[in-house]
């Protein structure tokens, strides 16, 4: 012990753990895990042979700067399991230590085997299609995260061959190494999917054709007109089921257009598959920045303590973006601005910022702390709205066949929670195309300090946290400070996502995809929380009828509203 006392804390400590989940000769339950001293000791008593042991004790390990916990072998996998169990103590599991280092880290090779599975992408030539679904499954083979067993059938009007429409989906990388692009086996079949017999033959298609086989992903990559038709050829031709493999299907946003017809959509939907195969998906639940606000409210009692009326003035959610409409101006027209990003996105984050803790991490327990906080969410009347069009997109509507129209491609809206936490606070939420740069921040601004404090530092501004979901992944605190010169000013204390964990990061596409996959539902959206995100989206929009759409400049502000820069 004395000569060991010389190096401590240790820099790397390497653990294997137990088929029990101990690690050195600390058991679960056994008073070698409850040890309190910081060195080595010896025990008559190990509940494994040999009875006689030497360890090092749990503080001793726990206080490493690095500590790695090896889970190889089959006979570990119980075991890994209670590692990643959160209603285990490190009593139960002693691997748990090493998450008191400062940098904990977990080596295995017990990684579930995806089996072979089939994902059918109708909208297969579509923008989403080639943009964002191909590129996420690319990346997850280069990764590794899925196996070369799988096959990519799209479903199109247009009429392709297999060969052309592979070099059609993965003409976004012409650097794909050539092992990969042959191997990944992809077809096309063409379907009109409006139409009442569009799928038959499709399952013998599966079968022979196409030379797929197992579980099927249905990923509804399409308009909203088709999507019931799709749901009921499914079911007419018994493409929804099957008794030993999985069947999934998923909705891209917004789900439905309107709460009436998401009501319809998914009642139709459950009609046919079980609520556990329905993924619903919003890409925004799969950004780092967004799965990270729960915890940083929740494990920084810092800030959940000021987390309310009391200490925050107001609340603001932006998502800015620099590009118009472009080629999914077909769809954007129908949508516009408050469907496409007020509906879904932005009040998922508002359902983050304003919940209160769930009883676990669970998705079930998440989703009714949503509802809770979005059923108290309202809008007070059409003077908390502004809506605005760049004004280069007529002419982009002309050009691609829309005659007239008065689609808003910005909007800001000013809510209220109408709870004891948060009644009072303006929630505003902003969003727009061709705006001055891309952004998408939350700004948490708290309220002044005490009126008995104000002549101290009259110029004091407000703190404010701003939570960055792109371009950047920061966390931002502005503090009143005065420098070494004496000059007072406010000055931001920034947490750097990429100084500390890298510029790359894994794709949102390619996460949910991959979750898909697996069968996790954590990250995508209950109905329940969806509907109630529709009622308020309605509402906006009745209130918008008689608003005159503010004309602005690409690669302006945009309009004049609540936000304040």
């Amino acid at each position: 012990n004395e000569e060991f006392r010389k190096f401590q804390p240790f820099d790397i400590v390497l653990l294997g753990a137990g088929e029990d989940g101990h690690v050195a000769a600390l058991f679960p339950q056994h008073h070698s895990i409850r040890h309190e001293g910081e060195e080595y000791f010896t025990m008559p008593d190990s509940p494994k042979p040999p009875v006689e042991r030497l360890t090092a004790s749990k503080k001793m390990l726990e206080g490493a700067d690095t500590a790695i916990a090896l889970f190889l072998g089959e006979g570990k996998r119980q075991a890994l399991q209670n590692f990643k169990n959160p209603e285990l103590s490190t009593l139960e599991c002693p691997a748990k230590l090493i998450r008191n280092a400062a940098y904990p880290y977990v080596l295995t090779d017990n990684i579930e085997r995806i089996k072979p599975f089939t994902l059918v992408i109708f909208g297969g030539t579509g923008d989403l299609a080639t943009r964002k679904i191909a590129p996420a499954i690319v990346s997850l083979v280069k990764k590794r995260a899925i196996p070369m067993d799988f096959s990519i059938v799209g479903i199109g009007r247009r009429s392709l061959s297999d060969e052309e429409y592979k070099n059609h989906l993965l003409e976004f990388d012409d650097t794909l190494n050539q092992n990969i692009r042959n191997n990944i086996n992809i077809r096309y079949f063409q379907m009109d999917m409006s139409m009442p017999n569009a799928l038959e033959g499709f399952e013998e298609y599966l079968s022979k054709s196409a030379n797929t086989s197992g579980s099927i992903i249905y990923y509804l990559a399409t308009s909203n007109d088709v999507v019931g038709n799709v749901i009921d050829q499914l079911k007419k031709y018994n493409l929804h089921k099957h008794p030993e493999y999985f069947r999934r299907i998923v909705f891209e946003k917004p789900f439905g257009d309107c709460l009436e017809s998401s009501v319809w959509l998914d009642r139709k939907a459950r009609n046919v598959f079980p609520e556990e195969s329905i993924y619903r998906i919003d890409h925004y639940l799969g950004k780092y920045a967004v799965q990270n606000i729960l915890a940083f409210r929740f494990s920084n009692p810092l800030f959940e303590h000021v987390w309310n009326n009391k200490n925050i003035e107001q609340i603001n959610i932006l998502v800015d973006e620099e590009l118009g409409a472009g080629n999914r101006i077909a769809y954007y027209d129908t949508a516009g601005a408050i469907k496409d990003m007020v509906q879904n996105h932005l009040l998922q984050i508002v359902s983050l910022i304003l919940m209160n803790a769930p009883k676990n991490l669970e998705e079930k327990s998440i989703s009714n702390e949503k509802v809770k906080a979005l059923k108290a969410v309202d809008i007070h009347s059409s003077k908390d709205i502004v809506i605005g069009q760049y004004e280069g997109y007529l002419e982009e509507a002309r050009e691609a066949g829309i005659a007239e129209t008065n689609t808003e491609t910005f909007v800001e809206v000013k809510l209220f929670c109408n709870n004891k936490r948060w009644r009072g606070i303006p929630i505003v939420l902003r969003t727009g195309k061709c705006l001055i740069k891309r952004r998408a921040c939350i700004e948490i601004i708290f309220k002044q300090q005490l009126d008995k404090h104000k002549y101290l530092y009259p110029s004091a501004k407000p703190n404010t946290l701003f939570i960055n979901i792109q371009p950047t992944k920061n966390i931002s605190f502005r503090l009143n400070l005065k420098n070494p010169k004496g000059t007072f000013a406010s000055y931001l204390m920034e947490h750097s996502h990429a100084r500390f964990f890298g510029s790359r990061d894994t794709g949102t596409y390619e996460r949910l995809i991959a979750d898909c996959i697996r069968g996790d539902k954590t990250l995508f959206s209950r109905y329940d929380v969806l509907k109630i995100s529709w009622k308020i989206t309605d509402k906006i929009l009745k209130l918008k009828e008689n608003l005159a759409l503010v004309k602005y400049r690409e690669g302006s502000h945009g309009p004049k509203g609540f936000y304040e820069y």
